[in-house]
């Protein structure tokens, strides 16, 4: 009995200190610089380390929270590799990393985007 207790203990231990591990903060990424392609308003960014990323935001789901806030809440971008193109979508994967001469992605990488005005952030 004494043994199965301390095998319960033990697991719940590993649980909890194995789903610590997981957690994560929720970062910001600084917007820097905010350009305009087509359908979309590509923000150039620093993350908390000083990289820069580039997130791409649809103008007709984005343009109500004009003037921007300073950053992007971090766990709010998502990776597509199709992005808007007039009414329909264009599979732009890993071959499309510039439109209009802007770079919307960092190459080797898919294409980050946010969906609505949620993802700004004043602090």
């Amino acid at each position: 009995m004494k043994s199965l207790s301390i095998l319960i203990l033990t697991i719940t231990i590993l649980a909890c200190v194995s789903s610590k591990n997981n957690i994560h903060s929720t970062g910001r990424l600084e917007i820097i610089k905010t350009d305009s392609i087509r359908d979309h308003f590509v923000f150039k960014t620093k993350n908390e380390l000083g990289n820069e990323v580039i997130v791409l935001a649809e103008k007709d789901k984005v343009s109500g929270c004009k003037p921007f806030k300073k950053y992007i809440i971090a766990d709010s971008i998502h990776q597509v590799s199709a992005i808007k193109s007039g009414s329909r979508y264009d599979l732009i994967g890993f071959n499309v990393s510039t439109i209009d001469g802007i770079k919307i992605r960092d190459s080797a990488q898919l294409a980050k985007i946010i969906w609505n005005c949620d993802c700004f952030t004043a602090k």
